[in-house]
């Protein structure tokens, strides 16, 4: 009898350790409910904050669009320094043939 006893006993013993290792290791509602609830928040804050594909895509197009609208119509370097020549030129031209305000007065007199 002594050692079902015993055996009850130690048996006992190893369910009420069982019992409070769950009791130690398990979460309890409450820290559930904390753990959704701040997921819940971080999930809410990344939905406020982050861009759609679809934002990214209208931003992509509309840039795209401005690159393309300015490739057409800016000038280039070499345009530039033809038209830059061509002035050059021009104004050489104008020097050469010009009268100065002293060949007019000698022409005057």
């Amino acid at each position: 009898m002594e050692a079902i006893l015993k055996q009850i006993l130690d048996k006992l013993q190893i369910i009420e350790q069982e019992v409070s290792d769950v009791k130690t290791n398990m979460a309890t509602k409450q820290e559930l409910e904390e753990v959704k609830q701040n997921f819940t928040t971080e999930l809410e804050d990344i939905k406020a904050n982050m861009a759609t594909k679809r934002e990214l895509e209208e931003v992509r197009n509309r840039f795209t669009k401005e690159f393309e609208d300015i490739r057409t119509n800016m000038a280039t370097k070499q345009e530039l320094e033809e038209v830059k020549h061509s002035f050059t030129k021009e104004i050489e031209d104008i020097k050469a043939n010009m009268a100065t305000k002293q060949e007019l007065e000698d022409i005057k007199a």
